[in-house]
């Protein structure tokens, strides 16, 4: 995914776009679970929200639960809402606010989605995995590009460009 450009103390809002799969009655026991875990310059995820099919879930044991952990969360979803919503459309939205730990310049604050998913009726131990990564961009004035440097101040006077190709240009 495509990067922004925050500084220190502002929110960022992150969507995880996926959808409910499918299952036959073969499989007997299923999961389904939406993972992030944010690197260091986050602070925690909050206002953590769930559309299935456009519609806010509220969280109990018949529609999915979330366990937090140090930079992560995890939205699982409970067996028979998986059987009963299969194919539908699913939207976790959340805020974390970037913090004194953020990386600067072009040292990126990551956010990682990982779902998990069952894909083998045979065994319920088995499971498929796809992740995204979203890359966060915390630019000081008159910082140090690749590192941080503090007590001085530097007038910037070089331009970068960088290509679509990924070739980068120093104009001074």
């Amino acid at each position: 995914s495509n990067g922004g450009d925050v500084a220190i103390g502002d929110t960022v809002d992150f969507e995880i776009d996926t959808a409910i799969p499918s299952y036959s009655d073969q499989y007997t026991s299923l999961k389904f679970d939406i993972t992030d875990a944010l690197s260091a310059g986050f602070d925690a995820a909050s206002n953590i929200v769930v559309k299935v099919d456009g519609s806010s879930v509220t969280t109990g044991t018949d529609a999915y639960s979330v366990t937090t952990g140090t930079g992560t969360f995890t939205v699982s979803f409970a067996d028979a809402y998986i059987r009963a919503n299969g194919g539908k459309s699913v939207v976790v939205t959340y805020s974390a606010t970037v913090n004194s730990s953020a990386g600067l310049n072009y040292d990126a604050n990551t956010n990682t989605a990982t779902i998990k998913f069952s894909n083998d009726p045979t065994n319920s131990t088995s499971y498929g995995e796809v992740n995204d990564e979203t890359y966060t961009y915390t630019f000081a004035i008159d910082g140090m590009l690749g590192g941080t440097q503090t007590g001085k101040t530097y007038q910037t006077h070089e331009v970068i460009k960088v290509y679509e190709d990924g070739t980068v240009e120093v104009v001074s």
